[in-house]
């Protein structure tokens, strides 16, 4: 059934690596420092002239967060990987697909996909490739630019601390348990 709405598209590439030795993605701080952009795209489906960007979730997915609240950055990330990778094809967007309820779901898009199982929300939907570029990058730096600046605050969402890669030696948790402490004892 996904195959079939999907026609259009052909799976192109598979857990794409981007960012590495041959496909650098750089990004430039208002200071002019370089930011360099690395990971892994799930999955890449091309048409003639056209990619979109399936990044698999194996529980429900992240939602419909907003890409203009900066709540979506994984997003972003692949989408300007994408443009660096195909150079040639426009990329219409990306979204979340579920393994565990298989659907689609949450996004990033700048031009009618062809395809209504794509579910994206209203301010993330854009009227040119440019607008979602600057928005991605400016997205990206404003999360950079503090930590360059030696500013590293801890403000995780609630329950990331559950499946942070990081979480065994992060101080959120060190913190938490400081402030319960602090409460408890006066």
């Amino acid at each position: 059934l996904e195959q079939q709405r999907w026609s259009f598209f052909k799976p192109t590439d598979l857990e794409r690596s981007f960012g590495y030795k041959n496909n650098p993605i750089e990004l430039k701080t208002s200071a002019e420092l370089p930011v360099f952009l690395t990971g892994r795209i799930d999955r890449i489906d091309a048409s003639d002239n056209n990619i979109f960007i399936t990044d698999y979730k194996s529980g429900e997915g992240p939602g419909n967060g907003s890409f203009a609240n900066n709540e979506d950055l994984q997003m972003a990330f692949y989408m300007l990987a994408a443009e660096k990778l195909y150079p040639k094809k426009t990329v219409l967007g990306g979204g979340y697909l579920s393994l565990k309820t298989r659907s689609r779901k949450g996004g990033i898009a700048w031009s009618a996909t062809g395809n209504s199982e794509i579910s994206v929300p209203k301010d993330n939907l854009f009227e040119s490739w440019d607008e979602v570029k600057a928005a991605a990058e400016k997205m990206i730096l404003q999360q950079v630019e503090p930590l360059y600046a030696g500013n590293f605050a801890l403000a995780p969402e609630k329950g990331a601390c559950d499946y942070c890669e990081l979480r065994d030696i992060c101080r959120q948790r060190v913190l938490a348990k400081n402030v319960e402490e602090v409460e408890q004892h006066g």
